[in-house]
Formats: C-alpha cells, structure tokens, sequence
C-alpha cells in the first residue's frame, strides 16, 4: 500500500506492523519510518499517531477472518477492525482508506466500525474493485472503504469507478510492460530467461483455494495471489483437475517468486533479505498492488485538492422531471447544480445547511448575480432532497428483509484491549496491507 501511495503523491510519515519480518522488508526497501507495534494496543498506537497530525490514516486489519482463504469466523483478527475504526475517530484525520477482503462488507465488525466512524462524522464510500482493472494482472477483488470528514456517504464512489480500465490487465500485458522484444528476452541488458519461458509456454498453474480453475492463460489475469501460489499442483489435482483448465497442470508453467511479486504489483527492485520463501510468500500475499493503491491514491489526492467533482446522479433528472418542472428548468438546475459543486472544489456535505455556507464563503460567489446566486442554493438543496429521499427508500427496502440496524455500540477501551494482542498471532492476514500507514497528502 505505502509504494503505490508514495508513486501517487503521498508522504507517508509512519507505518506500523506487528510483524517484524514485514517491517525491516519495509524499510529496506521503502524507508526507515516503519516501527513494529500492533494496531490492538490503542493505549500505545492512538498517541503516536496523534503526535504526527496526519491527514488521512491507511489501513488493512487482519483479515484471515473474514478470507475466503480462513475459517469465515469473527474473532480477534476481526476485532482489529473495531480497533482500526477507534483509531481514526479518536485522531480525526480529515481522510481515512481501509482496505480488506469483500466479506468484512457483511461482517459484523465492520457494522460496528462503520457505525463508530459515522458517528464521529465521516462519509464513507465502500467499493468493491477488481484490482485487474486497476493496474495489476489478478482479479483480485477487494473492498476499499473511503472516509473524509463532513461528507455525504458515497461522496467519492464515481471518481473510483471512472479511474478503472476498461478492459482488465492481463499477464501479457504485464510481461509487455518489462519492454521485452524478441531476443531482449535473452540478450537484452536485463535478460528474463523465465519471462521468455513464461510467454512462450502461454500458461499458468496457481493453487486454487475455493475449487475454482488451477491454469489460467496468460491472456487473462491470474487468479488472487496467496501464500500457497507458489505451490506446484499436487497429485490430486493432477487425478482430478478442473475441466476448465485450458492445459494439463503439469504442462503449464510455474510463476517464480520474481514473477508473483510483479503480478502482485511488487516493483521489479523489491527485494526479500528477510524470512524464508513461506516468509516471503506470506508477505506478497498480504500486500494491496502498487498500481491499485496508487490510482486509489491519486483519485484521493484530486479531490482533496479540489480538481475533481463527484458525478451528477442520472436519476436526479427523472426525478425533477417527475415533480412536473419544465425541461428548461431542469436543465437550468443540472447546470446550477455542476457550477456550485466546481465552486465547492468536489466537496458534499452531508448537513446541507454546512454546504450552504460552505457555498457562499467559497471564491467568486460574492461576485455573482443576486439570481445566479439563488440558483446554485437552490439546486444543492433539491439534489440533498434527493439523495436524502433515495436514502430513505433504501433504508425501507432494507428494513423490510432485514433486522433493525444495531444502535452506535458502547466502546469500552479496556475490553476492547483486552485480549486483542496475540502472541500467537505473527502474521497479517492474506491479503491485508504490509503495513499499515499514516500519511500527509502534500497540500
């Protein structure tokens, strides 16, 4: 997480880890602002992080519990995730990222840290992306839950959607993108002999973990890197493959560490001076791809920055329309609406009377026409109308299948203290961020 954030722009100030193999590969490779220390002991965490003011706090929480590569059971790897919520509405960055596996999304942890950091004031966009859309050639999917104090909940939703690729990266484009032509693969400055093997072979075998195919081809992104994808296929396999598979386990080639390092957007530079190949694997694992959390990184840093605006819902339009406005003042309100949230630098508020003000104190409106003025209030007051009407429809429908939503739980620091620390506990969840950061966004 921390090199693609760098490559985007951030200045990562400090990053924790409760592993120490993970944090000294770190800081050989990164920087010396890594320290081992575990995110459960918030009497310790909470202060340091306090100390460097930042303004956005990454994490990944363990997350072997929610993994469809772990035992599906909530327990204190998934207590982390409270702890990770109590952290950032205790410091109150005005930015938060928390990336994990898509079951922590129904999981009961997160309800309750979703709770806690609603309740402390952040809007909080969750997605779910395929990082093979996002510059890595794995369908890996991931939740990546977006927070910044003040805003509307799914305030950063579209800019996330609109950054993904249109088609997903394959293994041929990442073995193009080391510039290998021909003999280059051989005579070149940086012969890759097992790169010229892999394309020429045009397979891949990578254990599957959920009974799914075990040889993808190299057109097609391999399947989510885990600690056991350097494992070679197994008599049983062998007896019993996957109709699917494209070729017989055994013809098809077995990624390197190098090249499973790279599918897992590890920079070709990376190395591994610490821990044995299970260490190693372990670590790439647990890793968030560069080139996803840097295109995360980089939506994040435009809309700080105010050069980005989040998209104009579709269905608002119908719904103008449906309270019987002329088309000529809808549109006058579609464009009302587009200025003020380029006058407002990309920012929604979730009080409408905040981004009012928020409004009127922003550059160049003092300067507008009296009725121009009027306008751009008005068309931010309808489209809160909106959304808070679409809001309310989605809360019925889910009151309907569901349980009543839990009140904001009582935390208790002590207990949930308690416990939490782990001797035992060693390594990060696959596939959690090594490790977790605290960053300014250099504004």
């Amino acid at each position: 997480m921390s090199r693609g954030l760098i490559d985007a722009g951030f200045d990562v100030v400090r990053a924790f880890d409760a592993w120490d193999v993970a944090v000294a590969t770190y800081r050989h490779n990164i920087g010396d602002h890594a320290e081992e220390a575990n995110l459960g002991n918030l009497m310790a965490v909470v202060p340091k992080i306090m100390a460097l003011a930042p303004d956005i706090i990454v994490g990944g929480p363990p997350c072997q519990d929610y993994s469809t590569a772990g035992k599906h059971q909530e327990g204190e790897n998934a207590s982390l995730t409270i702890a990770y919520a109590i952290i950032v509405a205790t410091i109150k960055p005005e930015w938060f990222l928390m990336e994990n596996v898509l079951p922590a999304l129904t999981s009961k942890a997160w309800k309750e840290a979703k709770s806690i950091l609603t309740y402390a004031g952040y809007g909080i966009s969750e997605m779910k992306i395929d990082c093979s859309r996002y510059g890595a050639p794995q369908s890996r999917k991931r939740l990546m839950a977006i927070g910044r104090m003040g805003e509307r909940p799914g305030f950063i939703e579209s800019a996330i959607h609109n950054a993904r690729t249109e088609h997903p990266m394959t293994v041929r484009d990442l073995l193009r993108s080391v510039k290998h032509s021909g003999t280059e693969f051989l005579l070149g400055p940086k012969p890759r002999w097992d790169d010229f093997q892999f394309t020429v072979n045009g397979f891949a075998y990578s254990r599957p973990y959920t009974g799914g195919r075990g040889v993808r081809s190299i057109d097609e992104p391999m399947p989510t890197v885990t600690r056991t994808s350097l494992e070679r296929p197994a008599r049983k396999y062998r007896n019993n493959p996957h109709p699917d598979d494209p070729v017989p386990a055994d013809q098809s080639w077995k990624p390197t560490i190098r090249q499973i390092q790279q599918i897992q957007g590890f920079p070709l530079r990376w190395e591994w001076p610490f821990g044995n190949t299970r260490d190693i694997m372990q670590m790439i694992a647990n890793g968030v791809p560069a080139p996803a959390a840097r295109i995360i990184g980089q939506v994040i840093l435009a809309r700080h920055r105010g050069q980005s605006v989040p998209e104009i819902e579709g269905m608002f339009r119908g719904w103008l329309r449906h309270s019987n406005r002329k088309e000529r003042t809808i549109s006058n309100v579609m464009s009302s609406l587009a200025r003020a949230r380029r006058m407002l630098r990309g920012r929604t508020y979730a009080d409408p009377r905040v981004e009012i003000v928020a409004l009127e104190a922003s550059t160049g409106f003092d300067d507008l026409k009296k009725g121009t003025k009027s306008d751009l209030r008005q068309a931010l007051r309808l489209y809160s109308d909106y959304l808070d009407a679409k809001a309310k429809n989605r809360a019925h429908t889910q009151s309907v299948a569901t349980e009543d939503p839990a009140p904001i739980p009582t935390i208790d620091l002590a207990e949930m203290m308690r416990g939490i620390t782990s001797a035992t506990d060693k390594y990060h969840s696959e596939p959690g961020p090594v490790p977790h950061e605290v960053s300014r966004t250099g504004t």
